[in-house]
């Protein structure tokens, strides 16, 4: 049995190798995402509650890299899209984040879960 264990450990290990190489290899991206951006210039932070609204009608944040956290002050799920961004969608149940590169101009945000958007939560964003 002891002269097992030595192979039984080199096995292991490369296994866990061939595993962590595999995962750096997916970073993460499913294809559908928008590519991370560097160095963050800019924040927001947007809120959802129960009421199918945004804790604001408008938000205004520079133009660049922008790092946005979505946070659910209710128990209702819901996601958080930037028209004419693809591939930028935050989900929550609680908080989530993201970054994205934003040009200056206006976008609209919402909610697409069937029947929020329909229900106003939507809103404004202006970048400058």
């Amino acid at each position: 049995m002891p002269r097992r264990l030595p192979f039984v450990a080199a096995a292991a290990a490369a296994l866990g190798v061939a595993l962590a190489v595999a995962l750096a290899g997916c970073g993460g991206d499913d294809g559908d995402a928008a590519p991370v951006c560097e160095p963050t210039t800019a924040s927001l932070t947007v809120g959802a509650d129960d009421s199918l609204d945004f804790d604001a009608e408008a938000y205004e944040v520079g133009a660049g890299c922008v790092e946005v956290t979505y946070r659910n002050d209710g128990n209702i799920a819901h996601t958080l899209v930037i028209d004419d961004v693809d591939g930028f969608k935050l989900e929550v149940g609680d908080v989530d984040q993201g970054t994205v590169e934003l040009d200056p101009g206006t976008y609209r945000l919402f909610c697409d879960l069937p029947a929020h958007e329909a229900a106003g939560m939507e809103s404004e964003q202006t970048v400058l």
